[in-house]
């Protein structure tokens, strides 16, 4: 009985490992290849099969796995000597996000070696910025321009690191230093070139300025004439039709006309106390004055 129970539990752990060698766990940060006796197993379209996160299933002693990293990683170098259009080094500092995108392709070109892969991305890099670099002047690798050359060195990146089988997702120039003895004279140089372009934006501004000036006064002046014009137009139309209502009132009652007309003439004379008039009693002006019902 004891020496059955021994087989016993001799059995169940040789079950248990074998198990155990059937199953393996593919963490979330990674992808899987499987290798059958040394070598990627493929699938029928001659493409190699990849396990993704997970309990996964294998074949024990003769099925390994190979882990990939999928996560963005970082290529960092120390800062080098680029040579710019005029054969003058600048001292240019950079890095490089990338991810694996081909796996297979990764496995073949660097055994999926992080060492590899940045002893051959590197030289790229550096290929890219000096190519690059070689077509621009000292001045516009340290102006503006520096947005439009990692753009360009990016998109070079990629074409040169599909071979890798990776995917090349960023490209960022953290620093270009000047050599000291050229430093200064190359910041005085793009301090003029941005004086003149300033003064060039001033005096355009200036000369709109005066334009738009012009035009307003241009306007208003005739905004103007044609207000003086329309308002003596309507200061005459009303002067006519005063007339021709004093016109109809005088030829209705003529001598109504006279008294209302004297009237008025009395009001605007004595209500101005600035007003002297020499005038003989029996004057034509005070004709109603006078005059007794």
């Amino acid at each position: 009985m004891q020496s059955n129970h021994k087989v016993l539990t001799v059995f169940g752990l040789v079950i248990l490992f074998i198990l155990y060698c059937c199953f393996y766990t593919v963490d979330q940060r990674y992808v899987a290849m499987e290798k059958f006796l040394g070598r990627v197993k493929l699938s029928s379209n001659n493409r190699p099969i990849i396990k993704y996160p997970g309990l996964q299933m294998k074949l024990p002693i003769v099925t390994s796995a190979v882990l990939f990293d999928t996560r963005l990683q970082t290529l960092g170098s120390s800062p080098e000597w680029i040579p710019t259009k005029e054969q003058k080094f600048v001292y240019v500092d950079y890095f490089v996000k990338w991810r694996i995108k081909d796996f297979y392709k990764f496995y073949l070109a660097t055994d999926n070696q992080s060492a590899r892969v940045i002893e051959l991305l590197k030289p790229k890099v550096s290929d890219s910025l000096k190519a690059e670099f070689g077509k621009k002047s000292l001045e516009e690798v340290v102006s503006e321009d520096r947005a439009n050359i990692m753009l360009k060195i990016r998109e070079a990146l990629i074409l040169k690191a599909q071979n890798l089988g990776i995917e090349i997702v960023d490209m960022r120039i953290k620093r270009i230093d000047l050599p000291e003895k050229v430093r200064e004279s190359v910041y005085n140089r793009m301090s003029t070139k941005r004086q003149k372009v300033a003064n060039a934006h001033r005096y355009e501004g200036q000369k709109k300025s005066e334009e738009l000036k012009a035009e307003a006064d241009f306007n208003s002046k005739r905004i103007i004439a044609e207000a003086n014009k329309k308002a003596e137009i309507m200061r005459g139309d009303a002067d006519a039709k005063a007339a021709s209502i004093y016109s109809q009132s005088y030829g209705r009652d003529p001598e109504f006309y006279q008294f209302y007309r004297s009237l008025s003439a009395y009001d605007t004379v004595f209500n101005n106390n600035n007003n002297i008039l020499v005038l003989a009693p029996d004057s034509e002006f005070f004709k109603y004055f006078n005059k007794q019902k």
